[in-house]
């Protein structure tokens, strides 16, 4: 192993398994491997990112508080995220005249609109998938296809979403199947949901202005990505950090994930729920949130392998 992957893993280890040591000092909400910035500009150097909601200046924090330049030999780095809530804050509606992914489309591709049935919450179509049986699912953001955990299996999933419109039995494409639970006590490795589709003739298997999916690719720093979702349509940046823990304020609570992406700033609410690829069309992660500077991602292979499906390439 070089002396560049043999750092990574390092770097991953402790975000990974000693994240303690910087979480548990006030303003810190998340480790990870990430690029060391000098007045915003990539200095080379990969580094131990760690996540605040602020920065402040030295002499106002306390010892403890205080974020070593080295820890365990290696280059630290820090970075303002802002809010800590988990999920996107909803912005303004979006013009049905202007933004095509809010229409009713057939068969929908990846990218467009969807929402639970009545629900006004909405988020973006992932991509179709299959279990073993054959049976194919659209799959989403957890929170977007049970609305946030509030509602049960078998509830229509519908596009165009109902706040644009969209009305059961209409625009039905499939009902909740299985989702992934939200552990407050735990880990969670992903926020992600399928719903059986009816009638696959009305769904496709390629991504809005992306195409078809090519495989599952490894998110690494500095990696040029894209994603199709329905509020900021095509986005283009690159992996900023990866294998993050980071704790969020969901509900008045605590919830820590572990091995997110986080790259440059490409969705917005709405978006939750799409893929991200990198330029070969090979699926990297499904978004999840953001925040002051990130967009957030859970690995898609982590996705799949809790809800036992697969991609359909």
């Amino acid at each position: 192993m070089n002396t560049s992957c043999n750092l990574e893993q390092k770097i991953l280890y402790i975000a990974r398994c000693q994240y303690n040591f910087f979480l548990n000092k006030p303003n810190v909400v998340g480790v990870g491997l990430g690029i060391k910035l000098k007045n915003g500009i990539d200095t080379g150097q990969n580094c131990i990112k760690v996540f605040v909601t602020q920065k402040l200046p030295s002499d106002v924090l306390p010892p403890n508080a205080l974020i070593p330049s080295y820890f365990q030999g290696i280059l630290t780095d820090v970075e303002a995220v802002g809010s800590t809530d988990l999920y996107f804050p909803k912005n303004n509606s979006i013009s049905s005249m202007t933004n095509p992914f809010i229409k009713k489309f057939r068969p929908t591709p990846g990218g467009y609109a969807i929402s639970a049935v009545s629900s006004e919450a909405y988020g973006s179509l992932g991509c179709i998938v299959k279990d073993d049986s054959g049976k194919h699912y659209l799959l989403s953001s957890a929170h977007v296809l049970t609305v946030d955990y509030t509602i049960p299996l078998g509830t229509e999933i519908i596009q165009p979403p109902y706040s644009y419109h969209g009305h059961s039995p209409s625009d039905t494409l499939g009902t909740l199947y299985k989702y992934i639970p939200i552990s407050f006590s735990g880990t969670n490795l992903a926020d992600a949901a399928i719903a059986l589709i009816h009638d696959t003739g009305q769904v496709s298997n390629k991504v809005a202005l992306i195409g078809n999916i090519k495989g599952i690719g490894l998110a690494t720093l500095r990696l040029s990505v894209k994603k199709t979702g329905c509020s900021t349509g095509l986005t283009k940046d690159s992996v900023k950090s990866v294998g993050v823990t980071r704790q969020f304020t969901y509900k008045g609570r605590h919830v820590l994930f572990k091995n997110l992406i986080l790259t440059g700033l490409m969705t917005e609410y709405g978006d939750s729920g799409s893929i991200l690829f990198d330029t070969s069309n090979k699926a990297i992660g499904i978004v999840f949130g953001g925040d002051l500077s990130n967009s957030i991602f859970n690995p898609i292979s982590a996705a799949l392998d809790l809800l036992g499906v697969q991609l359909i390439l």
